[in-house]
């Protein structure tokens, strides 16, 4: 993971943008179940066992933050509030037409399920109470 880090603070040019999430290693083994079947119902077995094998394979944000230690001076490491569920890496907001791009993510959320909306809205409160906010997402 470190190489790839450092592969990325080699081709990303000054001001350019990074932002990257991924999930994040939870401790508890029933965590990883609960989160890994919650839509078992809704999908495919094989997407639940991708999901939960992914689950399994993630890295901690201690790792994230080691690894993209090449990036620290462009880009930040946050993590969801209380569970470490999800890990983004996110350089400081670039300026440019953020109404349009407010509406294109409001559509685009809009032709969501509405479980999915709900995880998306969970999401941005989960990462904004661990410091992660955008003006565009709200």
């Amino acid at each position: 993971m470190s190489r790839t880090f450092s592969e990325v603070a080699r081709i990303l040019r000054a001001g350019g943008g990074l932002y990257l999430v991924d999930f994040g290693r939870l401790k508890s083994g029933a965590s990883i179940e609960y989160f890994a079947n919650q839509y078992a119902d809704r999908q495919p077995a094989l997407f639940t066992v991708d999901y939960l094998n992914s689950l399994r394979a993630a890295f901690s944000r201690r790792d994230f933050e080691r690894a993209s230690a090449p990036l620290r001076s462009r880009a930040r490491v946050y993590s969801t509030f209380l569970a470490p569920y999800m890990v983004a890496i996110k350089s400081p907001p670039r300026h440019g037409d953020e109404d349009a791009l407010r509406h294109k993510l409001q559509a685009r959320t809009r032709a969501l399920p509405e479980h999915h909306r709900r995880d998306l809205a969970d999401l941005r409160t989960f990462f904004g109470a661990g410091g992660l906010s955008t003006p565009v997402l709200g």
